[in-house]
Formats: C-alpha cells, structure tokens, sequence
C-alpha cells in the first residue's frame, strides 16, 4: 500500500540532496518502497494529498454575489469551501459580451470577474460554490471540475465536463471560473436548480452551443450536493 507522507518526505531529502551536491539515488528508486512504482502516480497521489490537507474549513454565507466574502478569504490566504444559498438573481461577467441594458432595466446586478469564461447567470434558489486554496498545489480547474463531475455521475447518468463548465445530459447546469490572488486560486462555481433558459437568452448575447439546463432537485438537492461536496473535500 502507498505511503504518502513518507513519499513526501523522501522526496524532500532528494531535493536536499540534489542541492548540497549529495550523491543521492534516482527519485523513482527512494519512491519504490513507499509503494510507487512511477513518477506520474506519486506526483497525483501527492497533489491530491496536498489539496484535500490543506486546512480547508467550511463557510456557509446567504447573500448576492459573495465576490467580497472570496476576495477576504483570497487576501486573508484561508482555504474555504464557500456555499453561498443565492437569494437574489445575478450576473457574473468575464470576458464575453452581454446584454447590459436588459439587466440595469431588470434591476439584475452585475458583478465583473476578472477572469477568462462566460457570463454566467445566477437566480434566486442556485447554489454558488467557492474552492479556495493555495495556488503551489497546483490544482486547476479541470482537476475540481472533475471531481464535481464524479459525485454528480452517483446521480445522473450522463455527466461531462466541456471546458469551465459541467453538462448533465448534453444541457451546461453548472458554469465556472478561476480567480489567481496573492497566492491563492479561487475556484467559483454557480450551480443550476432551477430553468433560466429565457433569462439567459435575453442576457448572454455572445454565441453559445451549449444549451441552457439544471440540476434537477428531486434526484439532488442543493443540501446534499453540499454534502457531498464536503464529504470529498474535508
């Protein structure tokens, strides 16, 4: 059975060694009997040790946006799972264009995230999710994305991810985006429990294939994705 915490450390007195000009065995050879017979292997078992051990506490907010609850976390360098119970309808803008005027019509507020995507629409019922932690892990977005996509698969049958977002049944129920700061790497997420198709037909003017859909609540709830969310996680 791997040993990753004694891989770790053999690793760091590789390191040490290489630096003080120490003859020292190939990295592989110190690995072996620490259970890892590749490099590859060790390097994912380690991120992952790394990510799920980072001192990550769970926060649970119920407001708009929440973007100034990250950027707190984000600068105070505090590894979160945010849940944010969304309790009015909003939009995060990224880089594409977007119907303005329909939202200041609307009274829908628009928050800007500095950050390559799409805009993403959120309404009153949706559950907005945080992932902060320390950007030297070397997680991305691909890897959390995939491991949303993993509990997801428990419940629906079809689940992929197609870049920053995730579809059940070919339809985008949860859209996503990274935020890079002071060393930290904010993964925010805005998960669907409700139809927005004309909603967002009237504000995302940029052309889009994907098709509008949600996370349908009688096969999971937004509490128990927040369970799950948690059980990976902590």
């Amino acid at each position: 059975m791997a040993d990753i915490c004694k891989a770790i450390e053999r690793e760091k007195e590789y390191i040490s060694n290489i630096i003080h000009n120490a003859n020292t065995p190939a990295l592989i050879d110190l690995l072996k009997d620490c259970g890892f017979n590749s490099l590859d292997k060790y390097f994912a078992a380690k991120k992952e040790y790394q990510f799920l051990n980072c001192g990550m506490k769970i926060k649970e907010i119920n407001t708009g946006d929440g973007i100034g609850t990250i950027m707190d976390l984000l600068i105070n360098k505090s590894p979160t799972l945010l849940f944010n119970e969304n309790n009015e309808t909003f939009v995060y803008r990224l880089t594409d264009e977007m119907n303005d005027e329909y939202c200041f019509n609307n009274g829908i507020p628009v928050y800007d995230i500095y950050a390559d995507g799409g805009t993403i629409v959120v309404k009153n019922g949706d559950l907005s999710i945080a992932i902060i932690i320390p950007d030297d892990i070397e997680i991305n977005s691909e890897y959390i994305l995939n491991g949303i996509k993993n509990i997801l698969l428990k419940y629906f049958e079809h689940v992929e991810v197609n870049n920053n977002d995730i579809m059940i049944d070919n339809k985008k129920s949860i859209g996503s985006a990274s935020i890079n700061k002071n060393g930290m790497l904010a993964f925010v997420a805005s998960c669907s429990f409700s139809d927005k198709t004309e909603l967002i037909r009237n504000i995302c003017t940029a052309p889009s294939s994907k098709i509008a859909g949600y996370i349908d609540s009688s096969s999971l709830s937004r509490d128990k994705l927040k369970e799950e969310l948690s059980l990976w996680l902590l």
